[in-house]
């Protein structure tokens, strides 16, 4: 089995991180501007992408497990840095290093970005939750302290006024 083909899919795994990447910058200001119809579409995309992720990173581990055991090797996870070891030519360990690099890089700024994303989330959670409290908040809720052993404790207050009809 040739390095190559396992190259080739480093190289699409790659471009899918980068498209993934590129959405959650866009991601960003619709989080922000709150435009829901614009974060659904983003969403649809990321589905479509992490899909196609995961069935290039399923190809590579099966190409990577093939490549070891043509070698007869003993490394059976399918590890891209086991891979790197195991490789003898070194233009191969050279292209699959650089591939390896990238792909670090890139899913550290994707982590990153997706965090900042999280984070905006979160606060916009709060900031609905903390309004719906105010707007479902009871008025007539005394919010002054009463010791709780006090008499008028968790009562609310008349102002001394009786009115009857």
């Amino acid at each position: 089995m040739s390095v190559q083909v396992i190259l080739d899919i480093l190289q699409k795994q790659t471009e899918v991180y980068e498209q993934l990447l590129e959405l959650a910058i866009q991601k960003t200001p619709v989080l922000v501007s709150n435009d829901v119809m614009q974060l659904n579409a983003i969403l649809q995309q990321e589905r479509k992408l992490v899909k196609r992720s995961e069935e290039l990173e399923f190809s590579r581990m099966q190409h990577t497990n093939i490549f070891f055991a043509n070698m007869r090797s003993h490394y059976r996870l399918g590890k891209l840095s086991e891979l790197i070891k195991a490789v003898s030519n070194a233009d191969d360990k050279v292209a699959l290093s650089r591939c390896h690099r990238t792909l670090i890089e890139l899913l550290d700024e994707l982590k990153k970005k997706n965090d900042q994303n999280q984070q905006l989330i979160q606060q916009s959670l709060s900031f609905l939750d903390f309004s719906i409290q105010l707007l479902t908040d009871d008025p007539s809720d005394e919010y002054t302290y009463k010791h709780p052993q006090s008499l008028a404790y968790g009562k609310s207050q008349s102002f001394g006024l009786d009115i009857k009809r």
